[in-house]
């Protein structure tokens, strides 16, 4: 798959704004815009592989990265969707000589665009940000851990179908449109991708979603989109909410049934998926 590197244009302001918006300190986000090279990756390509060299840090200013683990058997299990906003290629690991290398791969589940920074330019310019600001910064870092830990430990304490349906909540959240029927998915989402969100075989997801249809719950729609239908909510079984209630989690971790996409307002979802 082809890769482009873009002519830096207004690439750099939008890369400055889209800093500035999620709270980035001025004097960071300059030295951030100065020193990136924004990229379009197609749908599907690789961005980077597990231990690669982890000299780059990435932002996604438009479209949706998955990031994802293979196991020793080679299944590959989804961490996490990277959105508008959100920087990727942080997490690392060392070898025994103390070199950085990617601890996962990422791969462009939508069309992209990516913003390229060396790590070296980021550890630079983070040593002139005042220490105010890098309080801020780790304590954002921290929530983010935080709540991925939680997630993770919401899906191990449900069966399949629960993390199916914990899944399509929590899609509807991030990428839901409102729908006459409900909340549209506007998310193109094949049954592998799914399987690889909740850790089963295609099969499985398969049948969970003609279950799932069956009761009236959820419309398959065309692509590889989904219809949360109105009134017909996705129920978490009690017990087990209880039981990830016991590992620690203080609150519900259900995420809410349906509410308005967080960026479905730049009208790219129907490009770029």
């Amino acid at each position: 798959m082809q890769v482009d590197i873009l002519q830096e244009g207004d690439s750099r302001k939008r890369f400055q704004e889209q800093l500035l918006k999620s709270g980035i300190p001025e004097t960071l986000a300059t030295a951030l815009g100065e020193h990136h090279t924004p990229v379009n990756y197609p749908r599907g390509s690789l961005i980077y592989t597990h231990r690669s060299s982890a000299d780059l840090l990435f932002w996604v200013l438009s479209g949706v990265v998955k990031i994802r683990h293979r196991g020793p058997n080679g299944d590959a299990l989804t961490m996490e969707l990277v959105t508008p906003g959100e920087m990727l290629g942080h997490m690392i690991t060392l070898d025994g000589q103390g070199r950085r290398s990617a601890a996962c791969e990422a791969r462009a589940f939508t069309n992209c665009n990516l913003a390229l920074v060396p790590r070296e330019v980021v550890v630079r310019a983070l040593l002139s940000v005042e220490n105010s600001a890098l309080v801020s910064l780790v304590e954002r870092a921290n929530d983010a851990w935080s709540a991925a830990v939680n997630r993770a430990i919401a899906l191990l304490g449900l069966s399949m179908k629960d993390r199916l349906k914990y899944v399509l909540r929590e899609m509807g959240s991030r990428f839901g449109v409102p729908d006459e029927r409900g909340t549209f998915i506007a998310l193109r989402l094949e049954h592998q991708d799914l399987a690889e969100m909740i850790g089963c075989s295609r099969s499985m997801v398969t049948r969970l979603i003609s279950e799932l249809t069956r009761s009236g719950a959820v419309i398959a729609a065309q692509q590889q989109r989904y219809v949360l239908v109105r009134g017909r909510e996705l129920f978490i079984e009690r017990a087990a909410v209880a039981q990830v209630n016991r590992r620690g989690l203080k609150q519900s971790p259900l995420p809410p049934q349906a509410s308005p996409a967080r960026h479905s307002s730049n009208g790219r979802w129907s490009s770029s998926a």
